[in-house]
């Protein structure tokens, strides 16, 4: 074989691996057009291959966070931290809270014993008022808020005033079985039996206002530390 039959052999050859590797490239710039044609139509079109729409980075979309114990305890610690401060506020005032409690005004009542009384009332609702009054202030110190006994029992006195409305003299006729609650009766006579307008016609036949007195106090209700108040009746009687 002659060396121009090599040479055009070669060039044959070298043409035809030319035009096969030009191919793919033509099915890409094909493929970029068709994807491109998608993008700008109007008309739905079927896209098999995500990377036509777009060339950019895959954007990863951040997963939902479980609870996990330690999630759930990191939420918890501001609920827990109130609590605790609320607690902390109300333990630390407790004691001035029910100190106020207890300071509050017991329940009281009063009546009237005989008919001289009644028709006197508003001179013997102004002693029985005015020695309330006195058994209110000094129940809480002197009882201390202890239990009294269950078969506690009035106690009965008398109490003479003279012609100017002043006590002079006390006289018991029964005690009630407690001591602490005598004296309260009696210091509370003290101070509430006492007029400045006593009615004259009240006036014993000595010149005196003769008064029978009933006091009776008992425990009523109890707070969470077993600290008790106490109710407070009274009675009174012209004689």
């Amino acid at each position: 074989m002659s060396n121009v039959a090599i040479l055009l052999g070669l060039v044959v050859l070298i043409a035809g691996c030319a035009s096969q590797s030009s191919k793919p490239s033509t099915d890409s710039q094909a493929g970029a057009a068709s994807a491109q044609a998608t993008l700008t139509s109007d008309e739905p079109r079927t896209v098999t291959d995500l990377s036509q729409i777009s060339s950019a980075k895959a954007v990863q979309v951040p997963m939902p966070q479980l609870n996990t114990p330690d999630s759930a305890a990191a939420d918890s610690k501001p609920n827990a931290m109130v609590q605790q401060n609320i607690e902390r506020l109300f333990v630390a005032n407790v004691n001035q809270l029910r100190y106020r409690e207890g300071r509050t005004d017991a329940p009281g009542d009063t009546a009237l014993l005989n008919d001289k009384a009644r028709k006197f009332s508003e001179f013997s609702y102004q002693l029985l008022n005015q020695t309330l009054t006195a058994a209110r202030t000094i129940e809480p110190d002197r009882l201390a808020g202890r239990k009294l006994r269950e078969d506690i029992a009035p106690m009965v006195l008398t109490a003479v005033m003279d012609s100017q409305g002043r006590l002079t003299e006390i006289s018991i006729e029964s005690h009630s079985g407690d001591r602490q609650v005598d004296q309260i009766i009696i210091d509370s006579c003290k101070q509430g039996l006492w007029s400045r307008n006593a009615p004259e016609q009240a006036l014993d036949s000595d010149g005196k206002y003769r008064l029978r007195v009933r006091g009776y106090i008992r425990a009523y209700s109890f707070d969470f530390k077993g600290r008790y108040k106490y109710r407070t009746e009274l009675g009174l009687g012209i004689l």
